[in-house]
């Protein structure tokens, strides 16, 4: 089974109520609601991806491809998994908990 992307996984733990964010130090930190914890299991397992989010000065340009989040053609590449996102759609799931 082909394993989920990490901007993908991310959408579907802020759908689930788990807030993300990050320490002073860097380190990801995890809210997560008592039903979610097979999700933040996964979640930690995959901490190195989900922190590469909030530092895209690394992220690949190429091509446009369909945004994993919007479908609107996308030149960047997340920095966890190399796949077409927007930058700010992906920082609209890391920084806003009401999505």
């Amino acid at each position: 089974m082909a394993r989920e992307p990490t901007t993908l996984l991310l959408r579907r733990a802020r759908d689930a109520g788990v807030s993300i964010s990050r320490t002073p130090k860097g380190a990801l930190a995890l809210e997560i609601p008592p039903d979610a914890e097979t999700l933040a299991a996964t979640l930690r397992e995959r901490e190195q991806h989900l922190t590469a989010l909030f530092d895209w000065r690394q992220a690949p340009v190429t091509q446009p491809a369909p945004c994993l989040l919007c479908q609107r053609p996308a030149m960047l590449r997340d920095p966890a998994d190399h796949l077409p996102a927007h930058k700010v759609c992906v920082d609209e799931l890391l920084h806003n908990p009401a999505l």
